[in-house]
């Protein structure tokens, strides 16, 4: 994971609130798992994105205020307020969604 040097505080500690926006990029099957995790750990979703929008409901309807979309580009542009990006998508397409989200 990378995160900004402004997402770290001075104490060591995320943010002045202690948390790190989290968006999701491919969100079904194991990326679906993935934010099922970052939900238990108390983590604000601020935006979702995958490309097939009924596989991807369940995690959806876990983060009813998350925006949703279908191409992660125009998350990234929209979405201004991300410090971490949880990648779910098949491993051949992780780099593109990666050095976007960087």
């Amino acid at each position: 994971m990378v995160l900004p040097r402004h997402v770290l505080g001075i104490n060591g500690t995320a943010g002045a609130n202690g948390k790190i926006n989290v968006a999701g990029i491919g969100i079904g099957g194991m990326g679906g798992a993935n934010m099922r995790h970052i939900k238990a750990l108390g983590q604000p979703v601020v935006a979702l994105c995958d490309v097939d929008s009924a596989y991807s409901k369940r995690t959806r309807d876990l983060f009813p205020k998350a925006p949703f979309f279908q191409d992660f580009r125009e998350m990234l542009a929209q979405v201004k307020d991300i410090d971490a990006v949880v990648i779910g998508t098949p491993d051949h397409t992780h780099a593109t969604a990666a050095a976007a989200a960087m």
